[in-house]
Parts: C-alpha cells; sequence; structure tokens
C-alpha cells in the first residue's frame, strides 16, 4: 500500500488570549493589527488547529508550535478507518477539469463545497439527500463538513434563481458556441402541493400524478447538458419552445443552431426560429399534408442507389422548399430497416386493437384506420378495417423527414446531427431513473428548485464520464454504474496519527483512469493534497 502521513499532535490546552474559535471548529491566532489598501482596521490570523469539543482542548498543527514553542508529541491511536475514495477522486477530478469548481465557487462562495459534494454524491448514489450524511462517513473527501439533513436544508434554499442564472451564464459562456444545441422537455412527477408549476398534464411516464415540465439544452458536440428551465405541467411542448428561448437569451445563448424533434413542428414555432436562432433542424411529422405530398412526390425515387448516404442503410436527398414563406431544405430520408421496424410494430398494434374491438372496445388510436358506424344515439353499429387508409399509411413506412435551414450541411451531415439528439434521451433516462429523479418529493417549491440544480451538476458529471469512456463501456459491455463500483474500489486507509495508505490498483482500474488522464501517481498526490490542507487546519 502506499503510505502517506502528516503529524497528529497529543491536545494542549487552549490559549487564554490572542484566539479566535469559529463556528467550524477550526482556532486561529489573532496577531498584530494593521491597516489594509483600502484604510480598513484588520488583523493577521493564522490557524493554529481546531478546538476538541469533548476534551474542550485544541489540537494543534505546526504553527501553534511556531507561535508557542513547545515540543510537539505525536498522538500513537491504534483505531483505524477504512474509506472510499476512488469514485469520489474519479468526479472530483472532472469538476476541474470542467471547470464546475471554479464556475461554483464564483456564484456560491464558501457553500460552493458542500454544494459540489452534494452533486458528486447524487451522481454516485441518487437523489435521497438523507442518505448524505453516511455517504460522507463512509468517503474520504478532504472535508471536516458532514452534510446532515438540516445543512442539505440550507444549502437547497441558498440556490436561489438569481443564484443560478448567474452559474448558467458563467458555464455557457466556457461551453462550445459553435456547436448545435439540442432542446427536448421532460415531465417530472412531484408530490408537491406549495410550488404553482406543478400541474397535471401530459405525463411522459403514464404516472397519474401532477407535474413540472422541464426543458433542457444539450452541446451537440459536448454532449453536455448547458441549460434548463421548468415550467407549467400542463402546458403543451410546443407552447413552451419560446419562453424556453427567450429564458435562455437572459444566460447568453444568443444566435445559436438548434435541433429539436418533431414534437415541438408548428407554424409558430417554425417561423420564431427563423427569425431567432442562426439556423436550426428539425424533424417533420410524416402526417403532415406537406409531408405527405413530399413522399408521394419523390418517395421511389430517394429509393436509388445514387442517393446511399453511406450511413447505415439510409438514402436521402435535400429538396429546396419554401412553403412556410422562407427558405429551407426538406431532407427526405428512407431506411428499409426503419420500413421493416414499423411494419411489424404497425401489425402487432392492429391485432391489439382487432382483440379490444371484439370486446366492445374501441382504442382511440385505432380510429383512424376503422370504418366506424354508429347510430343516431351514438352507439356502436359496425366496426370494419380501413384498408384504404391502412394502405396510404404503410406506404410512408420507412421514411421520415427532416427541415433544415442550414445550407452548407450536406444531408448525411443533418442526419447526423438529427441523430445526435439522442443524448438527450439517455440523459433524461439518467435524470429519472440513475439520479432517482422521476419523482420530487419534496414540498417546498425553494427547496424543489434548489435540488433540480444539484441533478443537473450531477448530470453533467454523469454525461461527461460516460461521453469520455463510452469506448471502453462498450468494449467491455459495462453500465456506467459498473464503473463507479470499479472505482469505489480503491480505498484509503485513515489512522488517527495522520498515516494515509491506499492499496495498490487493479490493471482495470488503472485502465479506466486512463481515460481520463488520471494514474495511480495521481491518486497518491491527491492524498497528498488532502494531507497538506488538514496539516494547515
Amino acid at each position: 500500500m502506499t503510505k502517506l502521513s502528516a503529524p497528529a499532535y497529543t491536545f494542549v490546552s487552549m490559549p487564554k488570549s490572542n484566539v479566535s474559535c469559529k463556528k467550524s471548529g477550526y482556532v486561529y491566532h489573532i496577531g498584530k493589527g494593521y491597516r489594509n489598501d483600502k484604510g480598513q482596521p484588520t488583523s493577521s490570523q493564522t490557524i493554529i488547529g481546531k478546538y476538541d469539543t469533548q476534551t474542550g482542548m485544541l489540537i494543534p498543527n505546526d504553527n501553534y508550535f511556531k507561535i508557542y514553542g513547545g515540543k510537539p508529541q505525536l498522538r500513537t491511536v491504534p483505531i483505524e478507518s477504512i474509506k472510499n475514495y476512488g469514485s469520489y477522486f474519479l468526479l472530483k477530478a472532472i469538476t476541474r477539469e470542467s471547470q464546475l469548481d471554479t464556475l461554483l465557487y464564483r456564484v456560491f462562495g464558501e457553500d460552493a463545497q458542500s454544494i459540489l459534494m452534494l452533486a458528486i454524491y447524487m451522481a454516485l448514489e441518487g437523489n435521497v439527500l438523507s442518505h448524505c450524511e453516511d455517504w460522507m462517513e463512509e468517503t474520504l473527501t478532504g472535508s471536516d463538513v458532514i452534510l446532515a439533513s438540516q445543512e442539505c436544508s440550507r444549502l437547497l434554499k441558498v440556490i436561489n434563481e438569481a443564484k443560478r442564472n448567474e452559474f448558467f451564464r458563467a458555464w455557457v459562456h466556457i461551453r462550445q458556441q459553435e456547436e448545435y444545441l439540442a432542446y427536448d422537455i421532460t415531465s417530472i412527477s412531484s408530490y408537491s402541493k406549495l410550488n404553482e408549476e406543478v400541474e397535471f398534464g401530459y405525463n411522459r411516464d403514464k404516472e397519474k400524478l401532477p407535474q413540472i415540465n422541464l426543458g433542457m439544452y444539450f452541446g451537440e458536440t459536448t454532449k453536455l447538458p448547458v441549460y434548463y428551465r421548468t415550467y407549467y405541467g400542463s402546458i403543451p411542448d410546443k407552447s413552451h419552445l419560446v419562453a424556453m428561448m427567450e429564458g435562455s437569451d437572459k444566460v447568453g445563448i444568443k444566435n445559436a443552431h438548434f435541433v429539436m424533434d418533431r414534437g415541438f413542428f408548428s407554424k409558430d414555432n417554425l417561423l420564431y426560429l427563423n427569425q431567432h436562432t442562426r439556423g436550426f433542424i428539425i424533424g417533420m411529422p410524416n402526417r403532415l399534408v406537406l409531408s405527405q405530398e413530399i413522399i408521394q412526390a419523390h418517395g421511389e425515387n430517394v429509393k436509388s442507389s445514387r442517393y446511399d448516404l453511406g450511413i447505415g442503410d439510409v438514402n436521402g436527398i435535400a429538396l429546396e422548399r419554401s412553403d412556410y414563406g422562407f427558405r429551407c431544405r426538406v431532407h427526405l430520408l428512407y431506411s428499409d430497416e426503419k420500413m421493416a421496424d414499423e411494419k411489424y410494430r404497425f401489425k402487432i398494434d392492429f391485432k391489439k386493437w382487432q382483440a379490444s374491438i371484439a370486446k366492445g372496445l374501441i382504442p382511440r388510436e385505432a380510429e383512424p384506420f376503422f370504418h366506424i358506424t354508429k347510430d343516431k344515439k351514438d352507439t356502436v353499429l359496425s366496426v370494419e378495417a380501413n384498408h384504404e387508409v391502412i394502405d396510404a399509411y404503410m406506404r410512408t413506412m420507412g421514411y421520415f423527414l427532416v427541415m433544415s435551414t442550414d445550407f452548407q450541411k450536406s444531408t448525411a451531415d443533418i442526419l447526423e446531427i438529427y441523430r445526435m439528439k439522442d443524448v438527450i434521451e439517455k440523459s433524461f433516462d439518467s435524470l429519472k431513473n440513475d439520479l432517482d429523479m422521476k419523482r420530487l418529493r419534496i414540498h417546498s417549491a425553494q427547496a424543489e428548485e434548489g435540488k433540480m440544480f444539484l441533478a443537473f451538476l450531477a448530470l453533467i458529471l454523469r454525461t461527461y464520464v460516460f461521453n469520455t469512456i463510452k469506448p471502453y463501456i462498450l468494449k467491455k459491455r459495462l453500465s456506467l454504474d459498473r464503473i463507479f463500483i470499479e472505482m469505489r474500489k480503491i480505498k484509503v486507509v485513515v489512522h488517527p496519527s495522520g498515516v494515509m495508505m491506499h492499496n495498490p490498483l487493479t490493471k482495470k482500474q488503472k485502465d479506466i483512469l486512463a481515460y481520463f488522464n488520471q494514474s495511480e501517481e495521481s491518486v497518491t498526490e491527491s492524498l497528498k493534497h488532502i494531507l497538506k490542507y488538514q496539516s494547515v487546519f
């Protein structure tokens, strides 16, 4: 094991004068007074140790003996503890690499360390903050702060709207401005009765609970969360796009490129996007009259081998249009694989509908595909398959359309960018399942917003890890949580005498760290930093 140590001296009596004991327990020697550059009276303060509440004595450090003299004597205590370290070490390194730690300190000051600790805890353990205190007892963090429930509640209130927006402005500033921003929405159920945004609406998880809606931007290149905003649970997706973009403008997202799925397709949204963005890519629903016309006119032509995009089995062509009052390209795409999959799924659904109809129940989604005869009292007399509609629907299978105002990129480029928005779906899945944010159990509206911000930070960390180590995950067929479990096996033995020892790293752990430009030596150096920090305090 690699052994590191810092002195742990025998207790001494508390000095009777010229000392100040802070709430944290750290004791400062108050030096000679003087005036600073602004002419304000002040004095030098030097940390000389920590107050021990059980004995009423001082646990001294080197500074104490430099000021008061005397010969230090080491404490020898036979008890030792074993702390988890590897997964915390990895995420802590990522906060520095991504500049998250710097931004949080700039915005939240002395609370930044605790906020970052909660975000790391959520990234590793989920959103039940009441368990954070236990996690900190088991994990070597280098901090003496223990985030008990009361302190967690206080921090959630510190994360107010002004602070969140200040962070977003700084975070947006360091993100790549030339990349496309993917936008999507999810719903999060809540038990809160105090948050006015919690309302009943279209619940994507099919839960009979009120909800808030969460809109989020992701960078298409960095694949990292950039900005989010919550809003009333009853507002449809299409209606919120303008409000979302106006809010994002306030945090510095201006004249960006956007990509979004067909759920946001409406004439009003298209006109707004055309006027307020540098360019956009958006999926088009196949059911649109315009989509049907394009498929009917060019559907057979796009199947030609000359239009093979070289991306899977997808063919595609670009058609210049101005149907909505501005120039754009509609990219008509076709895939045999998509056609076969859609046909298979439709036949399964059709058999389910027939079974329901035989029982006297007509599913709403089935109605367009059947002739339904009713009497004057609205009683169903007969139900027969509408083969003309079914055949017309099946002729559109395998096709999908994407509208774009970017004339510089090819159809293949547009398809690649549009497909990359899938990162949002994976991230929303991680948010709800891995971070346990499917339901919010906090009843205070302010605390609920604070917790959502912590989840956003945790999502950045998890996404960063996944993006970096994705080749290894695919090669070894591992999950992201398995990566964290493997890193968690890096333990540190902590002796009260100040000695620290970490176990030798396995090849798998070294391989994982290498993806993040870290090594076993990095782990050792980080422990030296903790010891240096603790020796001062």
